[in-house]
């Protein structure tokens, strides 16, 4: 959203002083061309549920610690907030676990005082919580387990990826497999319209087509999987769908 913002010239605000974040981190790229477009404005990324809110706080300090050398401070969701204590429950081999909090302001409390938030997150030396997923979001791929986060924030760091959305899909064989849904950048994307356009050229030339190496192909071998009427009415023609090594599968949303 801040990109979208700054790419419309909507933030630069009068008497803007402080641009509160939140439900996703911010980019260090994307926080350099912030602090370069609104000098003088502070950030803060706010972290918390309906149960009560803020739980973290990822503060203005932080953000500049981030610009000075810390940039991985910046995929964290801060430290507890004033009034706040945090702990993970049961963390496992990794570090992961359910972030529980404590504080006057938060409801909806279990029987031992804590609200469990079911949120999976590791927690640095110095307090810092980084969020890998959710308890039921996490993907059981044959014995391994998933945190659809970690994948998105793999993808999110491609500069051609301007938002993803990661979930398991049942796998005969793994229980799970991993599918990504990419939304890709204005560049990007007219890339593969141009693409298209070549393919739609083509295909417009052959009354059918056939499989071939798994993807829909023309009389010319031209992919046109998309502009056949056979296959449109198994997948939505504004999908595109990219099997990756590792059984994830990504999905490209035009």
């Amino acid at each position: 959203m801040t990109e979208r913002l700054l790419d419309a010239s909507a933030l630069t605000i009068p008497g803007l002083r402080l641009l509160q974040y939140g439900s996703a981190p911010i980019r260090p790229a994307t926080l350099a061309r912030a602090v370069s477009a609104l000098p003088g404005v502070r950030f803060i990324n706010m972290f918390g549920q309906t149960e009560g809110s803020p739980i973290a706080c990822l503060v203005p300090e932080d953000h500049e610690r981030a610009l000075t050398g810390r940039p991985d401070l910046l995929a964290s969701v801060g430290r507890a907030a004033p009034g706040v204590e945090l702990r993970l429950e049961n963390p496992d081999g990794n570090g992961v676990g359910e972030v529980l909090a404590k504080g006057d302001h938060l409801f909806k409390l279990a029987e031992d005082g804590w609200l469990h938030t079911s949120d999976l997150a590791t927690m640095d030396d110095e307090g810092y919580v980084y969020l890998v997923g959710r308890l039921g979001d996490r993907i059981k791929r044959g014995g391994e387990n998933v945190h659809p986060v970690e994948v998105e924030d793999v993808l999110r760091g491609h500069p051609a990826v301007l938002e993803v959305a990661v979930t398991g899909v049942p796998d005969a064989e793994l229980g799970q497999s991993v599918r990504a849904f990419v939304v890709l950048n204005e560049d990007a994307l007219n890339r593969i319209r141009k693409n298209c356009a070549l393919s739609r050229a083509a295909s417009s030339r052959a009354s059918r087509c056939r499989r071939r190496g798994g993807s829909c192909r023309n009389s010319r071998g031209t992919p046109a999987e998309r502009y056949c009427a056979g296959c449109s009415a198994s997948r939505a023609d504004r999908y595109r769908t990219l099997d990756m090594p590792g059984n994830l599968h990504l999905q490209f949303i035009s």
